[in-house]
């Protein structure tokens, strides 16, 4: 009997506008309706790659400055702060809790993100090189307030500021475009709606690990830049 090989229609991509903005979501779905995810291959492990050495520069740099005083004649930088009195300046225990907190919780995210399954979530991938530019600006804030560059310090702040309120922006943005996904996939195919309920659950399960620490950390600064432009002001 004559066999007549299968031709696979190659994979159909389709585009899903949200909520009227330039911001695509990508999808390439297979001959049977199964959703081809996108690999970021090498270029996302550089990514992953770097945000771990950011995190690692970052906390011994802390170490070293806030508590050392490396930078500043063996001043520790709660010592430098109580110098440098404003109306708005943190209590010693409250700055301790604070970054203790933020250490720990960014710690866990560095860490997962180093697996594969979480490199591939959404909330990873859309962090892009931000986490590795605010963890210089950590470091270099930590620099500059040790030698008391009280007026670069808070330029240092403020740039980190701004990438911890960038990363919080595009996470918020990926959950509600998840979330659209699903409402827009449930007329649909039944696979693409069942694949774009797993992965907004998979997401929302990783919430902890994956958005907790930047907005913990965004709120914070957002708390600790007025009062670094105001210690740069009595300077």
């Amino acid at each position: 009997a004559e066999i007549t090989p299968k031709l696979l229609a190659p994979p159909q991509l389709e585009k899903m506008e949200v909520n009227g903005s330039s911001r695509r979501v990508t999808k390439l779905l297979g001959e049977d309706g199964e959703i081809v995810k996108p690999h970021g291959g090498d270029a996302l492990t550089v990514k992953t790659a770097l945000n771990a050495i950011g995190y690692s520069v970052s906390l011994v740099t802390s170490y070293l400055a806030g508590l050392a005083g490396w930078f500043s004649g063996g001043t520790p930088h709660s010592e430098l702060a109580t110098a440098y009195q404003t109306l708005i300046t943190p209590t010693l225990t409250l700055v301790s809790y604070a970054w203790g907190m933020i250490f720990l919780l960014e710690g866990f995210f560095v860490i997962s993100q180093l697996f594969r399954s979480y490199q591939e979530d959404p909330l990873v991938r859309g962090i892009g090189y931000k986490y590795f530019s605010a963890c210089l600006m950590q470091t270099m804030w930590g620099v500059t307030f040790g030698f008391e560059k009280m007026v670069f310090a808070s330029i240092a702040m403020s740039v980190l500021l701004f990438f911890l309120l960038w990363i919080v922006k595009e996470q918020w943005y990926i959950v509600d475009e998840q979330r659209r996904m699903v409402e827009q996939s449930s007329m649909g195919h039944a696979i693409e709606k069942e694949e774009a309920t797993r992965t907004a659950n998979e997401s929302a399960s990783r919430h902890p690990l994956l958005r907790l620490p930047f907005s913990i950390h965004a709120a914070w600064i957002m708390v600790s830049t007025p009062w670094m432009i105001c210690v740069a002001l009595v300077a």
